[in-house]
């Protein structure tokens, strides 16, 4: 169990983290469905479509990141292998 003070540390930095409006990183070979579709060349949509059918399979991996915004925080998907 760790001490108040490492808690309270620990908790500083993840608002501090919020405050700062970084953008969770990107794994290296991982893109957003508009980078896909632009790859298939299919409108974002389209590309969406078949990449949730892609992960139903099991040939890909989904995983959702942060992305910040003008008005906040986003929530996007990205797929990769």
């Amino acid at each position: 169990m760790e001490s108040p003070s490492v808690k309270a540390q620990r908790l500083l930095n993840e608002l501090f983290k919020l405050q700062s409006r970084e953008s969770d990183p990107v794994p290296p070979g991982f893109m957003d469905s508009i980078a896909w579709g632009k790859e298939f060349k299919l409108t974002r949509q389209n590309a969406k479509k078949r990449l949730e059918k892609m992960v139903k399979v099991g040939l890909i991996k989904k995983i959702t990141l942060r992305r910040w915004t003008r008005i906040g925080y986003k929530k996007v998907d990205h797929y990769g292998e």
